[in-house]
């Protein structure tokens, strides 16, 4: 582990490591500690020096992996992993169109113009990703015959950050990304992937597809994507929150995909308890992992409890 307790903080309690799964040439904690409590973009006021007591009490419990989904959080994860800690950084790919960055909220209309024709059901009923998408539609999405590009300043700038940090997995997609494969836009999606699989090749990291649209894609014209990556990421739970179309045909398309799965929403933003939650989301889609967020060390123990009894009563996940 990395070092002892930070000032202020007794030790964490010792209990069993929760086991981790093997995919790629990397074992992945089955639980994950998610960022979203973390970061400043959603409204949290956690100094440095807290968020490093939280990651560290979270690992040092239970040897949860961490996750980075901004530079402040990655470069604290990776600080509190040290050499033998897990440390998961989530990005998305970003384009430009006719020489302009994509906007988020036009990439977010975009969605909820995709949605509409392909799950109108899920747009009108979807409380919590259902609702945040439709929050966007007052932007002018794009279209399939925009000129779209990587944007190369983001790709530079991504390098960078993942050369410095190596983390041992990238996740990449869930906003921009989905805004592409709801255009049909493999081809730009598929360049992203690539090029992130390279890096990621170069210190042995694995590559997971995060996406809400994989209930409703083409298996077809997604597989060379999925051939680029070690695992996918996608929404799970029991309230079916952020399945697209529904839980069940989510949950289907995911067990024919042929990669191990990494849950994320699995408390559905919140509105269920680690101790159901978890180990219904587990045994539904056979997950392979799990992140899930807490930003107290009470959150932080509920998640262990849980996630332990999830893990334990869970098949054993493909790799």
């Amino acid at each position: 582990m990395s070092g002892g307790p930070p000032d202020g903080m007794s030790p964490a309690p010792v209990a069993p490591p929760i086991p981790s799964v093997r995919i790629g040439q990397v074992d992945v904690p089955r639980l994950i500690l998610g960022d979203h409590g973390f970061l400043r973009k959603y409204g949290s006021s956690l100094t440095d020096a807290q968020v490093r007591q939280n990651m560290r009490y979270a690992q040092d419990r239970a040897d949860l992996g961490l996750t980075g989904g901004d530079l402040r959080c990655l470069r604290l994860a990776t600080t509190v992993a040290g050499a033998t800690g897990f440390v998961l950084y989530h990005t998305d790919v970003r384009f430009v169109s006719s020489g302009r960055r994509a906007h988020f909220g036009r990439c977010m209309s975009t969605l909820h113009a995709h949605l509409g024709q392909v799950a109108p059901a899920f747009l009108r009923k979807d409380p919590l990703t259902g609702a945040f998408v439709a929050s966007n539609a007052g932007y002018r999405p794009y279209r399939s015959t925009d000129r779209l590009t990587l944007d190369p300043a983001w790709w530079t700038a991504e390098q960078d950050r993942l050369t410095r940090y190596r983390p041992h997995a990238v996740s990449v997609g869930g906003d921009y990304l989905d805004a592409l494969l709801a255009l049909d836009r493999f081809e730009v999606a598929l360049d992203a992937l690539r090029a992130y699989a390279k890096i990621c090749r170069r210190w042995g990291s694995i590559l997971v597809l995060t996406s809400y649209l994989l209930g409703v894609l083409d298996l077809r014209r997604v597989g060379p994507l999925l051939a680029c990556c070690d695992a996918v990421m996608a929404p799970v739970n029991a309230l079916g929150h952020g399945m697209v179309p529904d839980p069940e045909r989510a949950l289907r398309k995911l067990r024919n995909l042929h990669l191990p799965v990494v849950g994320m929403h699995t408390l559905a933003s919140g509105c269920l308890p680690p101790a159901t939650a978890l180990p219904h989301a587990f045994a539904s889609a056979g997950l392979a992992a799990a992140v899930v967020g807490a930003s107290t060390r009470e959150h932080i123990d509920e998640l262990i409890h849980g996630g332990r009894g999830a893990v334990d009563g869970a098949r054993h996940p493909r790799s």
